[in-house]
């Protein structure tokens, strides 16, 4: 590990247990790496105290998140006991520290398709759905901004694949249907619904088996949703039809 990103785990993990008045040392804390694409994830094991385990989030850099509405999204669904509660928040909200879910893995592909399962995620969307906030935090948390992050990122990728567009006339066609498809997303879901119909709900935007944890004996009722980093307001059953594309992609 990084000495520096130790140092800042290891300081984090004694503020947090400072601030429950629980003092540790340096030499208290045992960390272990979990995976995460783009974050820094680890559990920490806080020895000589009664502490369970927890883990400890330094959050990517990103103009296009906006950390506080995460953590606001988090904790609505810790009280509604779907994810694990943020125990901590520190540096300008790039380190958090939440409850390590202990006997829990990440879903599985042969439960995929599972009625159960199924019928537990659509539940747990309603419930996630009917979150409400002030009109200021829906105004601010619209989706048009990841969007807007989406087509850059394509932007800045098609002169990578130029060379490979130039003999694949197929793919080039390809890539410019998504441009389209992003650039007037808002015009399609309007032609799609009438206004009366053409609403927006929170959203989590990213649900796949990798964001969908089960304890390790598989019981469909102790599912638990991660990773709100896309997490603001889109089209009701944007959600939904993401799952579908996912599985699509999980099974062929």
């Amino acid at each position: 590990m990084d000495h520096n990103i130790n140092t800042i785990i290891i300081k984090s993990c004694i503020k947090y247990c400072l601030s429950i008045d629980v003092k540790v040392s340096e030499k208290d804390v045992v960390l272990s790496p979990l995976p995460g694409l783009s974050n820094i994830i680890y559990k920490a094991e806080i020895n000589n105290s009664n502490l369970k385990p927890i883990v400890i989030r330094i959050n990517a850099e990103s103009d296009s998140i906006d950390r506080e509405f995460e953590i606001l999204i988090i904790r609505k669904m810790a009280e509604l006991n779907y994810t694990a509660e943020v125990l901590y928040v520190g540096d300008n909200n790039k380190i958090k520290i939440e409850v390590f879910l202990e006997g829990y893995r990440n879903c599985n592909r042969e439960l995929l398709l599972n009625d159960k399962l199924l019928k537990k995620l659509f539940s747990v969307l309603k419930d996630f759905e009917s979150i409400d906030f002030s009109v200021s935090d829906k105004q601010k948390f619209e989706c048009s901004k990841f969007l807007s992050q989406s087509l850059i990122s394509v932007k800045s990728n098609i002169n990578n694949l130029n060379k490979f567009t130039l003999y694949d006339n197929n793919l080039k066609d390809k890539i410019e249907l998504i441009k389209s498809i992003i650039e007037n997303y808002d015009k399609i879901i309007a032609e799609m619904f009438d206004d009366k119909n053409n609403i927006q709900v929170i959203s989590h935007n990213d649900i796949h088996l990798a964001n969908i944890l089960l304890q390790e004996n598989l019981n469909i009722d102790s599912f638990k949703l991660i990773d709100y980093v896309f997490t603001c307001y889109n089209y009701f059953g944007f959600d939904i039809a993401n799952y579908i594309v996912e599985s699509f992609f999980e099974l062929y």
